[in-house]
């Protein structure tokens, strides 16, 4: 099945598998076992606001993913690295 699907889609694919099971290990197994479906969902949305905004990741230097994006777009409106550049930049990029 996966033979067929480009590398390239795959990547993005196979990340989105890595998520998810970290999702079902972190919360679901360990906080089960769940009597409501409301109980489940508020739970999920306090799991991506850690995952997005709280968690620290080692290969950005310890810092929460919205930081590290805050000061992503921060640099690039200081260098002028607009939308029309930076697709010209991902242009030369193999993804």
């Amino acid at each position: 099945m996966w033979a067929s699907v480009p590398w390239k889609y795959l990547r993005f694919i196979l990340a989105a598998e890595t998520i998810i099971g970290l999702y079902k290990t972190e919360l679901i197994n360990r906080r089960g076992p769940w009597r409501r479906l409301e109980a489940v969902e508020y739970a999920t949305l306090e799991w991506v606001d850690w995952f997005n905004n709280r968690r620290l990741l080692a290969p950005i230097g310890n810092i929460p993913p919205a930081e590290a994006e805050a000061t992503e777009g921060q640099v690039r409106r200081e260098h002028g690295l607009g939308l029309q550049n930076l697709a010209g930049l991902l242009r030369d990029v193999d993804v």
